[in-house]
This record gives structure tokens, sequence and C-alpha cells, in this order.
């Protein structure tokens, strides 16, 4: 190990030693509600951290650390930032769910751990490292998935614990398989071997493609590997929910990025063969997720099936990357590549404001259940209208970033000359807006729960009307995310 090892980690180690030392002054220090600014501040200082690696490195310069298994590039700084600010953001909307806790700094740095292991994964060009980093990233979640400790929680934490485990598996024995034909562990010796004609068709090559697909499966919630997500979305703390929908999501498809431009885009069958699973489970993820939906009356089990249906609408975006690769060269992909990350950019941020105005919203009137969000407009009009608009993007309409973002990846389908599967999604896009304008109907055409009444702090009421912003600027305005995907993905070639 040397210096330029530790540079190219610096904001990992930053953020496992922020972890550790929240645990530390816990032990130390009796005021608890100390522990929240300190993560800001933090995470905050590991942003701009992260930030002045972003400006000291150049556009197209990668470099390697810890012989070869990791990388420091725009592409993982990006996603480094990214995990960041959505940590950020669960803890700031986790201060009601954890204000009575007596376990706030275990909270917070399981949270922390957990986007460390997502910075390592994504930066990660050996199956190893790729592989501890994964472990890494999913044994907090499980942790806080049961962290209200209740049989619900439990329940959940343990069917997380058990299909991850398998998910593991699946994954580790196809990277044998890989290990085992190319006799490497790093991805670029694993490219170069599997480019040779010797091993081109290659069965058990298939075979360990097929088992890291299933793997990606679970993590990305694809059908038919989405079977934890109802029961773990549904029995987690909201905040945790918030996490797995928009960070562990984002995680699954950006390693599957990393992995497709480092090793697979050499092998033109295996890149065929991806494609042609990941047809299948992209139509099953996006009919699926959106029928199931409409039955939904819980809330947080009606936005399950619809990140499993969007996941769906990514994989679009996935199939295009290999429909592109395939008949014209890695090269014309990238546009493809930027409708994938510009896609997780709209869908995270409408899931922002879909959470924290749930989450407000839950918190008062003490309920999951849609019937019960009737007549929230006359209650509380900025949540109502916040709500509505992250429906509509969803949805995928103007003027929210939501309606780009499907634009962007369709578009992305019709240059893949994929215009059958882009029309799959839009039947699919148009079997979505009836769940989705249902809530907005029940918030402002039904009349609220005499019970029921609204109560938000003001910091909270700014924070919906800053997320609210960003939904329409970026819908209207759109160019700035873009631009960023682009530069990220351009790395990766």
């Amino acid at each position: 190990m040397n210096s330029q090892d530790l540079y190219a980690i610096l904001p990992q180690i930053g953020m496992v030693t922020l972890g550790m030392l929240l645990i530390l002054i816990d032990l130390m220090i009796k005021p608890k509600r100390l522990l929240r600014p300190i993560a800001f501040i933090g995470l905050l200082s590991i942003l701009v951290l992260n930030l002045y690696l972003w400006i000291d490195i150049d556009s197209t310069k990668v470099t390697y650390a810890f012989t070869n298994s990791l990388v420091l590039d725009k592409f993982g700084l990006f996603f480094n930032s990214f995990f960041i600010i959505v940590v950020i953001f669960i803890i700031f909307i986790s201060q009601d769910y954890i204000k009575s806790s007596s376990a706030k700094s275990e909270y917070y740095s399981l949270l922390i751990f957990s986007a460390s292991g997502m910075m390592l994964l994504i930066s990660s060009v050996e199956l190893i490292s790729f592989y501890i980093a994964l472990e890494l990233t999913t044994l907090p979640v499980i942790a806080l998935v049961a962290f209200n400790r209740d049989s619900e929680s439990s329940e959940s934490g343990v069917k997380f614990l058990i299909l991850s485990a398998i998910s593991s598996a699946l994954l580790l024995y196809g990277m044998v398989i890989f290990f085992g034909f190319t006799g490497s562990t790093l991805f670029i010796d694993i490219a170069n071997s599997i480019s040779q004609d010797s091993i081109y068709n290659n069965k058990a090559l298939l075979f360990a493609s097929i088992l890291l697909i299933s793997g990606f499966g679970f993590k990305i919630s694809a059908v038919p590997f989405h079977m934890w997500t109802p029961d773990v979305y549904d029995g987690a703390p909201m905040p945790i929910t918030t996490y797995l929908a928009i960070a562990s999501k984002a995680a699954g498809f950006a390693i599957l990025l990393r992995i497709i431009y480092n090793i697979f885009y050499v092998n033109n069958i295996l890149i065929e063969n991806w494609s042609e699973i990941l047809i299948v489970l992209s139509i099953l993820s996006m009919f699926l997720g959106n029928l199931i939906a409409i039955r939904q009356t819980n809330i947080k089990r009606l936005i399950a099936y619809s990140s499993i249906s969007h996941t769906g609408f990514i994989l679009i975006g996935i199939i295009s990357i290999l429909t592109m690769i395939t008949e014209n060269g890695v090269d014309y992909s990238l546009n493809s590549a930027s409708a994938v990350v510009f896609y997780i950019l709209g869908y995270s941020l409408t899931n922002l404001a879909l959470f924290s105005t749930v989450t407000m919203i839950t918190n008062n009137i003490n309920s999951n259940l849609i019937e019960d969000f009737s007549g929230i407009s006359k209650l509380s009009p900025i949540l109502a209208f916040t709500l509505s608009l992250a429906m509509i993007s969803l949805i995928g309409l103007p003027p929210t970033i939501g309606f780009f973002s499907k634009a962007y990846i369709f578009n992305a389908a019709i240059d893949a000359e994929l215009t059958w599967l882009m029309i799959i999604g839009v039947i699919n896009t148009a079997l979505s807006s009836y769940y989705y304008l249902r809530i907005v109907k029940v918030l402002y055409l039904e009349n609220p729960s005499k019970n029921t009444s609204i109560s938000i702090k003001l910091n909270q009421k700014l924070l919906v009307i800053f997320i609210l912003a960003g939904l329409i600027i970026f819908g209207v305005f759109p160019t700035p995310l873009i631009d960023i995907s682009n530069i990220v993905v351009n790395i990766l070639v």
C-alpha cells in the first residue's frame, strides 16, 4: 500500500472513519442531540473532499490502486457524491423516527457504513474487492431493515438476510467460474481472456453470466428476483425504505454498467445472451410491477411494486447499450449509458420528493393506508402538491424530470432499433398512470378524516420546497443533468 492507494479511496476512508467516530462519541458524551449535526458536518466534509478529487483528476484519467483492484475515476466519484447526498437526506428525514431511539449512533453509523460499501463497490474492478464491498453494502442494511425490533420489521430483516445470502451465493458462484476459466480476478484480465477465440463460445461462461444476472436481479429488484421487495419495503422503517429505493437500486445499476464496459463488451456472444435474458426481465418487471401495484392499498407496498416496474424501464436502457455494442461498437453505446444514468438521477430526485412527503404524512396520520391520505390537500397543500407532482413525474409527464427520464430511455431504445420494446414501455407507462393518479384523486377529491391533522416543521417545509423546485427546474431545463451523465459514462470507454 502506498500514498496513491490511499489517495484513491480517501472518501471511503472518510466515511468509515465518520461511522466509527459517531459510535465513539456516543460512548463518551451524554447529549445525543450532538450526533446528528456531527454526522451532517462529517458527510458535508467528505462531499467537499470528493468534489476536490473530481476537480483534481483529469476527465479522462483513471488511477488504479491496490494492485489494480480499485479505480479512481469520475464515474466512481460521481456516484460517491450521489450516495453521500442520499445519506444526508435519509438522516434528515429520520429526525422524527429516531428521536426517541437510544441507538442513534448505531443507526447513523450503519447508514454510513453501507454507503461506504457502495462507494467501494462502484470503484471495484476486481472480483474479490467487488464481493467484499457488496457484503459491506448489504449487511448494515439488513440490520437497518430490522431496526424497529417489532415482529413485522424483524420478519422483513430475516427475509432480506436469507434472500440476500442466496443472491450473494449466485454471484459468488458465477465469479468462481469466471476465475476458473480466465485465471484472474481482475476485470481487465477477464476481458482479455473471454475475447479469445478459444473460449468465445464456452457454455460455462454463459452459465456464469446467468448466475451474475441472477445476483444482480436481486439487487435491482427485477422479476423474478423481486420477491423480497414488497415485504422488506413494508416492514422496514420509512427512511430505510427510502434508502433501499434510491441508493441500493442506483448502486446495482452503476456496478452493472462498470462490469459491462470493463468485461463483457469484448464478447458479442455473451452480450447477445445478456440482452436476450434482460429483455425478458425488463418486460416481466414492467408488467408485474404495474399490474400488482394497481391492487395495493398500502402506500409502501405500492411504492415497492412501482420500484419493480421502474427497474424494467431502466433495463430498457441497459438492453439498448448491449444492442448498440454488438451492432455498432462500444463508442456508439455511450448515449444509451448516459440515458441510464440520467434516468437514475431523475428517478432518485422524484423518490426524494415522494418519500419526504409520504414520511411526513404517515408520521402525522400514523397509517400507511392510501385511503387514510384522503383530503390531505385541505390539511397541507404543499405536501399534497409535492406528492402529486412526484406521482406525475413517476408516470413520466411534463413539466417534471420524469418526462425527460423516460423520453431519454425511449430514445435510446429507438436508436438501438428496439422500437417494439419502447412501445411496451409506453403501454406500461399508461398502466402505471392508473395507480399514480388514484393517489392524486385521494389527496384532492376526498374529504379528510375528522381526526386527521398535519403538522410539519419549518425545516421540513423548506426541504419539500427545495425538492419540489428541483423536480420542476430539471423538468424544464434537464441539460445540466444530461451533461453530467455524459461526462461520467465517457470515462468507462
